[in-house]
């Protein structure tokens, strides 16, 4: 009896938390014990929201390293270190898909999650409202043809770059870069707890990396919704589709087929040079991610250049060097100069 009304007490009042790792929604609850995982895990399977949806009856146990709480990179460069330094502890939870995410999202409601004894955190529903906007951002149509750097399996040739084709949000409209701004800055501390994948996410302000998040999450949703789009349309698409010749057609080609397509994007590969302008025009195109204004203007206000001081032989006449001891009697000239800290082989001489 002592057994089953402990498993009771375990099974009862679940923590229910969500981060984002750029390709699933990992959700844990913050235990390490094994036998509080497995009866938060038996929990979350059972969760219904409305109507009638079970986002975590096929999720995937995985494992995640999280560290918490997340120091700030943007006071000073040893803080940075600091940060990097932090040891994050791997938890078990399970890691939702994006369909799977996006549906569970769009359906929350923390006070039916209450009623199975589940306590969500904060950042759950500060990923209800991302999820929303990403709805709204469908159903206006603020949607552009992307680009991202692709998938790394295997070794790959020296010389060689990949990139994927994707959907991604469009903020032309002054209002929509605002709103993406407002719920960048309300993140909550939580989100940035992972380890994450790329040094995007590791470096620079905590605005820099809320952003840059946020727009991971909202170019998943919405890749993976137009995407379904497409395997509804089916051949209805195919007379929007470029007449790919490999080996004759160029590169953007292939690119846009793999947009109007319904699965996973292929890797489209090629030297690092074309990959590269590829991913450049085509950004440049559909529009560069949000950025944090005030530290991109330190960045160019500041330290364009640094000091530097250069000692050489003074030039003298040959008459006068073949009059002198060289070793003991050589003159030398003290110079300043400004060095670009973008492009170290400009110098400027300062008087």
């Amino acid at each position: 009896m002592f057994g089953i009304k402990k498993w009771r007490e375990i099974s009862m009042n679940q923590r229910l938390y969500g981060i984002w790792l750029g390709e699933v929604m990992f959700c844990f609850s913050g235990e390490i014990s094994e036998a509080k995982v497995d009866a938060w895990t038996a929990a979350v399977r059972r969760l219904t929201l409305e109507p009638g949806i079970r986002p975590f009856q096929r999720a995937a146990l995985r494992l995640a390293e999280v560290r918490y709480p997340v120091v700030s990179t943007a006071q000073v460069r040893a803080s940075a270190t600091e940060r990097k330094g932090l040891i994050g502890r791997s938890l078990e939870g399970l890691a939702l898909s994006v369909q799977d995410t996006w549906e569970m999202l769009l359906n929350w409601d923390g006070a039916v999650l209450t009623g199975q004894q589940i306590h969500a955190g904060g950042e759950m529903e500060f990923w209800s409202k991302a999820a929303q906007f990403a709805l709204d951002l469908l159903l206006r149509g603020k949607i552009a043809p992307g680009i991202k750097p692709g998938t790394v399996s295997g070794r790959r040739r020296t010389g060689q770059a990949s990139a994927q084709s994707v959907w991604v949000p469009s903020f032309t409209a002054q209002e929509d870069e605002a709103r993406f701004r407002q719920l960048a800055e309300a993140m909550p501390p939580i989100c940035l707890a992972a380890v994450q994948f790329g040094s995007a996410l590791e470096e620079g302000s905590v605005l820099n990396r809320r952003m840059t998040l946020l727009y991971s999450f909202l170019t998943a949703m919405i890749d993976n919704e137009v995407r379904r789009g497409n395997e509804q349309l089916g051949r209805n698409l195919y007379p929007v589709r470029a007449r790919y010749r490999r080996g004759y057609s160029p590169m953007t080609e292939l690119w846009w087929n793999e947009l109007l397509g319904s699965g996973i994007p292929s890797n489209l590969q090629g030297p690092v040079a074309e990959i590269s302008q590829m991913i450049e025009e085509i950004t440049d195109t559909g529009g560069v991610p949000p950025r944090d204004q005030a530290q991109d203007h330190k960045r160019k206000s500041a330290g364009s250049f640094r000091l530097c001081l250069r000692i050489e032989p003074e030039e003298s006449g040959e008459e006068e060097l073949a009059s002198t001891d060289v070793g003991n009697n050589q003159m030398w000239k003290l110079s300043f100069w400004a060095e670009g800290v973008e492009d170290p082989g400009c110098f400027c001489l300062q008087d």
